[in-house]
């Protein structure tokens, strides 16, 4: 059961982005990637120094059109790339005198919640927003009709009736959009 809870959340958080992450890593001179210390869905915004947003560009930009050394320049990060789904990388790659100075950098973007971990209790606790949980109990209804489904048997209506009770909480969500929630990882150093 549990396992179809965090798959009912991920399977949420994916279509509806409601949970909104910040990942802070402490610059390290002369490197280039940065692990994301959360499960981000995809990175939106990259911020270096005091806050200073910087370009999004592909890895494939960088290389075309810094050339063969792109990987060895160093200096003031001017524009980020995902360098593989769970790293960010930086170009140029910071100098010393910008890791002398304890600049951060700062990832936002939509993540997929933590599972639920067993010692947090009976069932644990979701970090799904309270307006989609209903969404995750016609999600883990509607799996357990299709486990239990023989075509043309009566708990194939069922499957379509609670995919159809799940896919209406996913769009109210959408078209409402209440404030998401935003979580914090804890500092890289």
């Amino acid at each position: 059961m549990d396992d179809r809870i965090a798959e009912a959340e991920r399977d949420i958080a994916d279509h509806t982005e409601c949970l909104q992450g910040t990942c802070s890593m402490t610059a390290l001179a002369d490197t280039r990637t940065y692990a994301l210390q959360q499960d981000f869905i995809r990175v939106d915004r990259v911020e270096v120094g005091s806050n200073r947003e910087i370009e999004k560009v592909s890895r494939d930009y960088v290389a075309n059109i810094y050339g063969s050394d792109w990987r060895t320049e160093t200096g003031s990060p001017q524009r980020w790339y995902m360098e593989d789904i769970r790293q960010v990388g930086l170009h140029p790659a910071p100098t010393g005198g910008l890791v002398t100075s304890g600049s951060a950098i700062l990832c936002y973007g939509p993540i997929y919640p933590r599972a639920m971990s067993a010692d947090s209790g009976a069932g644990g606790t979701t970090r799904i927003p309270t307006a989609l949980q209903n969404a995750i109990v016609y999600y883990v209804s509607r799996e357990a009709a299709a486990r239990d489904a023989e075509p043309g048997g009566p708990m194939e209506g069922k499957v379509g009736a609670f995919d159809a009770r799940y896919q209406a909480e996913i769009a109210r969500y959408k078209h409402v959009r209440p404030t998401v929630l935003t979580i914090a990882a804890p500092r890289q150093t």
